[in-house]
């Protein structure tokens, strides 16, 4: 009610924000992108609208029009509170909708300085499979390796592991599946 008698009040920009969040987290998701439609005054507003319009696509599998609400937000020069966090879920929605080329850029990016280990993990983790659609095998082992390497604790460890004994063993390269086999052996978690 407030937002509809006082649009142009900052605080109805920061209650459209709110009322979207709201409205994602409870799965109304025609609702929330209707409050992400009207562009805010305020920068970081305006980034949080953002984030949460490519969020909404994402979660509706509209990954492309997820990519265009997040890679300018991931790319935007003054970098924002949700910029890395956006790089990395951009780069899964370009993943998703066969954008190769930006995938790998907006992984790398996000895995090159990842916000925690698990999302660190994870970027690697697709872009070895990004690589893969792309041909670029000997890309996507260093990634499958990568995550063995930074983040052995993870949960992808133990399947990139997994992945390279198969790389391996299918080119006879006898010792080096052996060890990535026992890695996965002894990292996987509860019979995974």
């Amino acid at each position: 009610e407030f937002i509809t008698k006082f649009p142009n009040d900052a605080r109805a920009d920061e209650a459209r924000i709110g009322l979207g969040w709201a409205l994602f987290r409870l799965e109304r998701l025609d609702e929330a992108r209707a409050t992400c439609a009207q562009k805010l005054g305020n920068v970081e507003l305006e980034g949080e609208r953002y984030f949460l319009a490519g969020l909404i696509e994402r979660k509706s599998d509209r990954h492309k029009e997820a990519a265009k609400w997040l890679v300018p937000l991931a790319t935007y020069s003054q970098p924002h509170k949700r910029s890395l966090e956006a790089k990395l879920i951009a780069g899964l929605s370009l993943a998703k909708c066969g954008q190769n080329d930006l995938a790998v850029r907006e992984l790398s990016s996000y895995g090159s300085n990842p916000e925690n280990e698990e999302d660190g993990a994870l970027a690697l983790y697709e872009l070895a499979f990004v690589y893969l659609a792309m041909k670029r095998e000997a890309d996507a082992d260093k990634s499958f390796v990568a995550i063995t390497v930074k983040y052995p604790k993870s949960k992808f460890a133990a399947d990139s592991a997994f992945r390279m004994g198969e790389r391996f063993y299918l080119r006879n390269d006898w010792n080096s599946a052996l060890r990535a086999y026992v890695f996965c052996v002894e990292n996987s978690k509860d019979g995974e």
